[in-house]
């Protein structure tokens, strides 16, 4: 069989070879035939050196990849089945496992779960470490930075991220996600895992990270509102508030005073955080049309009609504004 196998894989060009191919289907049954017969022993080692050939073969086939990779899959099946039957040494299991999977990565897709029981808890623990190393060896792409394409990254990502599915444990998903901080959005993954999983502190301390990080980018607002949320949740009513006074002067707007208001209200701190506001957007600089512009949507927004009107003659606004205090007024 072993003769078989490696003299099976056609040559590149050659892939519609049907006598090779009908042989791999072959060498992939003789797989479970073995472990039907009782010989799950020398199933496992069979199947591990049919996996690796069919894995390293997958970049040599163009015409038929998909059928390449079931058979890839169906041995690594025939493999999980006979280790837990066998239960081989787990390190050594373990050790292959990630192997397979960072040597290949276009090869077939490892499940935990059908290697439970093989691994054990030594062996699940020892692939948790191995895991980690492949992990700690990313460089961090760094925000801002343009990723490329990189197949080993997206190895590990995979390993890790099923190993975190496994195993239910979020630090696994947030030690692979802070491998890739080039955008807010990489931030906000990062704190909504922590939040689902309870962490409140863990959460707002990256949307801090993410804050700085993305300063005067367009996802700012979106961290603001997870920030915000885990301050009211831990009782940080002063620094909500602060958020929204920092987004408000950052991009100001009747959407974002509403938002201050809301959590100003909150901490009852309302009236002095309003004339604050108000105090802002009356002081002079280069934005005055566009401050004052706020000033006169907000006055109008609280009913005040003749503030509005003495801010607009005053210091001028948008045309929009005049025409909505125009129609006000009639």
């Amino acid at each position: 069989m072993r003769s078989t196998l490696h003299g099976s894989l056609s040559p590149p060009g050659h892939q519609d070879d049907t006598a090779h191919w009908q042989r791999l289907h072959q060498v992939v049954q003789s797989l479970h035939d073995l472990v039907s017969d009782g010989r799950a022993q020398e199933a496992v080692q069979f199947a591990e050196q049919v996996v690796e050939v069919l894995a390293g073969a997958a970049h040599q086939v163009t015409g038929q990849w998909d059928e390449l990779a079931d058979l890839a899959q169906r041995a690594l099946a025939a493999h999980a089945i006979a280790c837990r039957l066998v239960r081989p040494d787990p390190y050594r299991l373990a050790g292959w496992l990630i192997r397979l999977q960072l040597t290949h990565p276009d090869g077939p897709e490892v499940r935990l779960t059908e290697y439970t029981d093989a691994l054990g808890t030594a062996g699940l623990a020892y692939y948790r470490q191995g895991a980690e190393a492949a992990c700690r060896g990313l460089p961090t792409v760094r925000f801002g930075q343009t990723g490329r394409y990189d197949r080993h990254r997206w190895a590990v990502s995979r390993l890790v991220h099923e190993l975190a599915d496994h195993t239910g444990d979020p630090d696994l998903t947030v030690q692979i996600l802070a491998t890739d901080l080039s955008t807010a959005w990489q931030y906000l993954r990062i704190a909504s895992e922590l939040e689902d999983a309870g962490r409140s502190e863990a959460a707002l301390a990256w949307v801090e990270r993410g804050l700085v990080a993305a300063k005067g980018t367009g996802a700012v607002p979106r961290l603001v509102d997870l920030a915000v949320d885990q301050c009211v949740r831990l009782g940080r009513l002063d620094r909500a508030v602060e958020l929204r006074r920092t987004a408000f002067r950052a991009r100001p707007g009747l959407d974002a005073f509403l938002r201050l208001r809301a959590v100003a209200d909150h901490a009852k701190s309302w009236d002095r955080e309003r004339q604050r506001v108000l105090r802002w957007l009356r002081q002079p600089g280069e934005d005055d049309q566009r401050r004052n512009t706020v000033l006169v949507e907000i006055l109008l927004w609280e009913g005040d009609r003749d503030a509005a009107r003495r801010a607009a003659a005053e210091r001028g606004c948008d045309p929009e504004i005049l025409v909505r205090l125009d129609r006000v007024e009639d």
